[in-house]
């Protein structure tokens, strides 16, 4: 062969164990740093010639056999060097192998025999250019006696450990001891010595049944011995990461890499052995111990709670369901219905998922018994330490902000609850406020007046991401890195896992960040205390102290004592947005009335609240809860003992990792102790290489990050989120219930007109009566704020409006006589003697008010049912059933108003005694006006398969006409469910109020009745007490809710949920707030930033957000399932790799890694969530399983997908002719950088490193619930530039290719990320350069990869096959059932 290139400097290929490292002699570690951006400067400049010549030969015919420099040749004398390989006649052989050009040139002095570096002889024959079967065949035995003059140098020279030196005899009896005395210490503490007395149930609050609690406590405490034992834990854990730090230097310095250590393990496989000894025993010693609840509770001695310094607490986890992917109401029936594939398929599954489950509970059983545990929470619980602290001789702890206080008599601890008083005659009686006794007293019981939650802290926030079981792991795995020269991938992964941890604990610390807002509490109050007010601290505040009200947040519970023109805004608890006002405690009812907040809500001012208005130096309050007692307080305790609605993938997330585990397993041995020619020592790191590959460190990141891209869209949206884990939960909702007047209607209402008694039946307009404009003008709980402002329900402002009445008392007039006085359009003026609130049960609100001639008049004032229960049948006019359905038909919404005498100085009566034997006096009549986005926004949910319904507190008719104008009902007839007897029997009517036969449900689903259903609250509940089962097949179909307590909506949502629906509530707030806690996803329209009543609250209240929310929430799930899918399938192509690697006896070189493990990875992962939500619902939810069948059939199609092009790949190289004659041989993987050069992996790398893009190309669509792939700006750019790099490198031979070691050849070779100085191409044939027409093929193979993956995923597994798999393969049921 006459084609080639000549280069000048000697060139030796690795022929023996340990050149490799050898030669690295030569190099200096440098900061990878540095590293990466020198790559950068050199993809700027990518002409830079970053090389030196290294006098081999290159032969670029690509012909067999192959034209080549033979390799280096040492002998220990030049008269021994093989005929051949001399210097011609009157030249010199130089000590570097170099021949000088004429007799009279002499060798340089600087020159260096490679022999001596490689531990050879040390006399370099000259080089020669032959055939490289010739060159073996030629100088074979010349090769051999130098490689066995190394083996021998090497054997002379080294000294080997026997393991028995005294420093491993101490790690030894270290090990041993500390391991015997953990076991003994547990099964002595938990079996063998049990304390009696030292577990107590544990009341939550006063007043629960200690009988009945699942809460349970136990008393530990601080021992000697124990904590003696823990302090040799935590030495023996730093131990193992010393030693491995330890054993590292040794290797390295055994290597002649670093100097600074001396070489203390002379054998480089002894010094391989000692870090795999270390790092097993750690790795399963720490891993071990990850398992109890709390390491540092372990070494705790169990004691009784008199001598307890902590105290453990097992409590359930409030608020979990566990939903499934599957239709809420496929069962056993869907079973039946699907084919005998899907069948298969399922019972396999469950079979397998079986097995999984039985090895787990035989690791907890081995673990359970290791560490003698007997106090495992149960299934949904909670198991938590918690310190004891001790002030001032009272000892407490604190659980869920609630502070649990000794007692000595019942010898446990107990809620820290103090009761100010049961009647309002007892608050009354603390007026003049405490005594410093009174307070120390208080004190030492409930604590201080704060949310006791700690500060978060992003670095305590990191530590404990990375205490947890999974980064333990992975931190080991770092270590595994290190040798070998592989450091730079643990620096690498080291820097991915960083990243990965920090991410997560960054989103968690933003959560935790925003509770705190919500519990931090500061400022001063006046407090009167032993006679006289003082300026203390809002935590100083203790039950029963007396307080001067002042404008700003409230931060106790309290009962105002004095004043009666309060306002308030309660939107942070209520979500409530327009403000209340308050009334002082009526001092008439003190002796006989008991206090309830719900009851007297008029006369009490809650935690959280804003006070808006006072009187000056007049409003006082009785405080009557603090901390965590409050209301505030104990929804701050409902938000973190709250576990979010579990999915499929919660429990499934633990299966995955343990197939992921089970299958790194599996590689690892096939890898270390199969695959791997060399020594087993070897053998095992590639092995373990293989297991951190196939269980990704980003993994725990896919889901956080997805929800919190999400949220920080939501945020700009102002759509405000307590809990950020609750968007998932919005993208699986089904059903949507919404609140009617202020959420589907305007907030306001428009006043149609005033229908009195007297003109029922007229239809022309005639003037207001005097009784009814004299009812619209008092029967009402407006006050006027200083400024004039009309504070109160915006119903009674219209209707006030209307009656062209006016406030007329000033505040000083109004504190003294505590009574309102009104001035009524005609200019009398009527005076307010007593007010009852709306109650949301009977649906009434009442007054009691003094005309000017001294008459006492009751008006009552609710919805037309009520009133009608409460008047005179005599007194209604006829018709008045026809009318005020009529009247709802239309929309209207309708108040009805009665009156009644009572006798002059006999208005101090109770509610009760007003609201009886009234007369009808009229009506008043309001337009709802419906929002312009409602109808669109029910559309949109419609056709994002979403169920809208109405539960409302309005008339039924009302409801039902606003259903049809918003077209949530669209068709004619509607069934409406307006009472049930004591039998059960349900009376069904039609619009037209005609008896209707009862709705043949059946078997029917949602939407397939020809009419709709509307049911009254009462009668609801009826049904769901009488026949809970009905109940549940009826709220399937009803539309329409009407007539609604706040207990009815509860319960309605209840039911949804107990169906297996996935629910979300809309409401602004009030009577809504059990029903927006209830379900999954609550909604306040509120313009409180933080409002607790709900996890998501719209700032802008407009019920475009519930479209929002749950567009949001399918995105995050879509995109946290593509993440997902992605990094499983990134672990599985690298374990392959590895494993191919092994079987190759190849590895790739240092960029290669960088790029696939570090650039590529972790920009594709943290790209892919960015994805905006797509702009309308589709008909369609994302799964949540990721065992499920569409994730699986994406994920396992795509990586048969890359598997199959891999091996194609491989197959097209091993038909090359070319290649034949230049396959890698060796089977010495000691030294990484020298088995790097080859074309079994340059064409790994071509084709399964650019998989790590095209496969994140293929999981970024998702259109059906994210924006186009296209719009997802920086992943395109991210993966378009890579795509270009990686197809440039395919095809054009320089520097670029030679980052990679791809196209390369000698006089490009640039440096790598370990070295300063570029390395010679480490192959016998010194070149990796492919023939062109094989380049192409290696192109058609990746684009046609590319093609294929992206196809598959955007027509089989989102289109066409999608279909085809729920008509066929899963039955007409369209689910396949797995076992829970």
């Amino acid at each position: 062969s006459t084609q080639g290139r000549i280069f000048q400097c000697p060139h030796t290929e690795n022929n023996s164990k340990g050149r490799g490292s050898k030669t690295r002699k030569q190099q200096t570690m440098k900061s990878p740093i540095i590293s990466i951006l020198h790559f950068f400067a050199l993809l700027l400049l990518t002409t830079r010639n970053a090389s030196s010549n290294f006098g081999d030969y290159a032969d670029l015919t690509f012909q067999c056999p192959a034209f080549t420099t033979c390799p280096q040749a040492c002998v220990a004398d030049v008269a021994n060097c093989p005929a051949s390989m001399t210097c011609p006649d009157g030249t010199t052989l130089c000590v570097d192998g170099s021949c000088t050009a004429s007799t009279n040139d002499v060798c340089s002095g600087d020159l260096v025999s490679p022999c001596d570096e490689l531990s050879y002889p040390s006399v370099a024959c000259a080089k020669v250019n032959d055939y490289y079967d010739s060159c073996l065949e030629k100088y074979q035995e010349t090769y051999d006696f130098q490689s066995q003059y190394a083996e021998d140098l090497v054997a002379e020279t080294t000294t080997m450990i026997t393991f028995k030196e005294p420093v491993f005899i101490f790690c030894y009896t270290w090990i041993s001891a500390v391991t015997a005395f953990i076991v003994l210490w547990c099964a002595y503490n938990q079996r063998f010595s049990p304390v009696s007395g030292s577990t107590k149930p544990l009341q939550e609050a006063t007043g629960t049944d200690i009988n009945t609690t699942l809460w349970v406590q136990t008393g530990y405490r601080s021992n000697l011995l124990g904590n003696l034992l823990y302090a040799m834990v935590c030495v023996t854990i730093a131990g193992f990461q010393v030693l491995l730090a330890i054993v590292t230097a040794f290797y390295y310095a055994q290597q002649g890499l670093i100097t600074w250590c001396p070489v203390a393990i002379q054998d480089e496989q002894q010094a391989l052995l000692c870090f795999i000894i270390v790092w097993m025993v750690g790795f399963f010693w720490t891993f071990a111990l990850k398992w109890p609840a709390s390491m540092t509770s372990l070494f705790l001695r169990r004691c009784t709670f008199e001598n307890a310094t902590h105290i453990a607490v097992c409590a359930p986890i409030t608020n979990t369901t566990e939903n499934k992917i599957n239709s809420p109401t496929c069962g056993a029936s869907c079973m039946s219905s699907q084919t005998g594939f899907a069948r298969c398929v399922a019972y396999s599954m469950n079979l397998f998922l079986g097995c999984l489950g039985g090895m787990s509970s035989g690791a907890g059983i081995v673990m359970k018994f290791i560490f003698s545990d007997v106090t495992t929470p149960k299934e949904n619980c909670q198991l938590e330490h918690c310190r004891v602290c001790n002030e001032k001789g009272d000892r407490f702890f604190y659980y869920r902000l609630r502070r649990y206080t000794f007692d000595p008599e019942v010898g446990a601890f107990v809620p820290g609850d103090w009761v100010v008083g049961k009647t309002l005659g007892d608050f009354a009686a603390l007026q003049n406020g405490l005594y410093d006794s009174d307070v120390q007293k208080r004190l030492s019981v409930v604590g201080p007046n704060s949310i006791r939650i700690k500060k978060p802290s992003f670095v305590k926030s990191v530590f404990r991401q990375f205490s947890s079981k999974f980064y333990n792991y992975q931190f080991y795995i770092i270590w595994a890195w290190v040798p070998l020269y592989y450091y730079y991938m643990a620096i690498l992964y080291f820097i991915i896992v960083t990243i990965g941890g920090i991410t997560v604990a960054f989103f968690q610390y933003e959560n935790e960040a925003s509770l705190y807002k919500l519990t931090h509490m500061s400022g001063t109050i006046d407090t009167l205390r032993n006679g006289e007010y003082k300026c203390l601290e809002m935590s100083e505040l203790v039950p029963g102290d007396v307080v001067a009200l002042r404008p700003g947040i409230t931060y106790c519970d309290m009962v105002l004592l004095r004043g009666s023109r309060l306002v308030v805004d309660e939107s942070a608890l209520t979500g409530e947005s327009t403000p209340v006002s308050k009334t002082a405690i009526d001092p008439h009812d003190i002796q006989t009335a008991m206090y309830s907040p719900k009851a007297h809500k008029r006369q009490t001012i809650l935690a959280g609240t804003t006070i808006v208005e006072c009187s000056e130096n007049d409003d006082l309050g009785l405080v009557t809860k603090t901390s965590s007692y409050t209301s505030r307080g104990e929804m701050l305790r409902e938000i973190l003992s709250f576990g979010r609605h579990k999915f499929k993938f919660d429990n499934e997330v633990g299966i995955v990792l343990m197939i992921l585990v089970i299958y790194g397993i599996f590689g690892f041995f096939m890898t270390g102790f199969v695959l791997i020619k060399d020594s087993w020592i070897y053998g095992w790191f590639y092995g373990i290489y293989v297991l951190a590959a196939s269980v990704p460190a980003l993994l725990p990141t896919v889901f956080v990050v997805s929800v919190g891209v999400s949220n920080k869209r939501l945020a700009k949206k102002r759509i405000a989120c307590v809990n950020s884990e609750n968007i998932l939960v919005a993208g699986k909702v089904k059903r949507a219930l919404f609140d009617k007047t202020g959420t589907l209607t305007k907030q306001g209402l428009d006043f149609l007109s005033a229908r009195s008694k007297d003109g029922w039946n007229s239809d022309k307009d005639i003037s207001l009566p005097k009784i009814l404009e004299t009812g619209m003008s008092c029967c009402h709980t407006l006050v006027q704020t200083n400024d004039g402002t009309l504070v109160g329900n915006s119903m009674d402002k219209i209707m006030f409006e209307a009656a062209g009445a006016k406030m007329s008392v000033s505040a000083s007039e109004q504190q003294e006589t505590k009574r309102f006085l009104v001035t009524k359009a005609d200019g009398k003026v009527i005076t307010v003697l007593k007010r009852f609130d709306f109650d949301h049960e009977s649906m009434t609100q009442s007054v009691i008010a003094q005309t000017p001639d001294g008459k006492m008049l009751a008006f009552v004032k609710g919805s037309a049912e009520s009133i009608k229960r409460l008047c005179r049948p005599d007194s209604l006019p006829n018709g008045f059933d026809t009318s005020v359905k009529a009247s709802a038909k239309e929309g209207v919404y309708q108040i009805a108003m009665a009156m009644k005498n009572i006798e002059s100085g006999s208005w101090q009566m109770s509610r009760s005694e007003v609201e009886c034997d009234l007369a009808f006096i009229g009506v008043i009549s309001f337009k709802n006006i419906l929002r312009e986005e409602s109808s669109a926004v029910l559309k949109q949910l419609e056709e994002g398969d979403i169920y809208p319904i109405m539960v409302t507190g309005d008339n039924i008719l009302t409801g039902i006409f606003v259903a049809k104008e918003c077209n949530m009902i669209k068709t004619e007839r509607v069934l409406i469910a307006v009472e049930i007897d004591e039998n059960g029997n349900i009376t069904w009517v039609d619009e037209s109020d005609s008896i209707a036969s009862p709705p043949l449900i059946g078997n029917m689903k949602t939407g397939e009745l020809e009419y709709e259903l509307a049911m009254m609250g009462s009668v609801w509940e009826t049904i769901l007490e009488k026949n809970r089962q009905y109940a549940l097949e009826l709220v399937e179909h009803v539309r329409v809710y009407g007539r609604c307590t706040p207990g009815n909506k509860i319960s309605v949502i209840s039911a949804l949920i107990d169906k297996g629906y996935i629910t979300s509530m809309c409401g602004d707030g009030g009577n809504d707030c059990g029903a927006l806690k209830t379900a999954h996803v609550g909604i306040a329209l509120s313009d409180a930033e933080a409002s607790m009543v709900a996890p998501f609250t719209s700032i802008d209240k407009t019920i475009t957000s519930v479209v929002e929310v749950l567009r949001e929430g399918r995105c995050a799930l879509a995109s946290a399932l593509a993440s997902y899918k992605y990094m499983i399938m990134y672990g599985q192509v690298e374990a392959m790799n590895q494993m191919l690697c092994a079987y190759f006896q190849v590895t790739f070189y240092e960029w290669n890694w960088v790029f696939m493990d570090g650039f590529w990875v972790i920009s594709m992962a943290f790209t892919l969530p960015l994805s905006k939500a797509a702009s309308k619902l589709s008909p369609e939810r994302p799964t949540s399983s990721i065992l499920g069948a569409h994730t699986m059939f994406s994920a396992c199609g795509v990586l048969a997908l890359n598997f199959t092009f891999m091996i194609i790949a491989l197959a097209a190289l091993f038909h090359q002719d070319w290649y034949l004659c230049q396959k890698w041989g060796n089977t010495d993987v000691s030294s990484v950088t020298l088995i790097a050069d080859n074309y079994e992996a340059e064409t790994l790398f071509l084709v399964t490193g650019y998989q790590y893009i095209s496969s994140a190309m293929a999981f970024n669509f998702g259109y059906t619930f994210r924006s186009a792939w296209i719009k997802n700006y920086t992943f395109v750019a991210l993966a378009l530039g890579f795509t270009i790099i990686q197809f440039y490198i395919a095809l054009v031979p320089g520097h670029l290719s030679c980052v990679f070691r791809v196209n390369c050849s000698n006089d490009d070779v640039v440096r790598g990320v370990t070295s300063n100085e570029p390395l010679p191409i480490q192959n016998p044939f010194n070149t990796t350069i492919m023939p062109v027409s094989f380049r192409w093929i290696l192109v058609i193979i990746i684009a046609s990869n590319t093609v294929a993956i992206m196809g598959y995923e955007f027509f089989i597994v989102n289109g066409v096959g999608k279909r085809i798999w729920k008509k066929i393969v899963r039955g007409d049921s369209g689910e396949m059932v797995l076992s829970p």
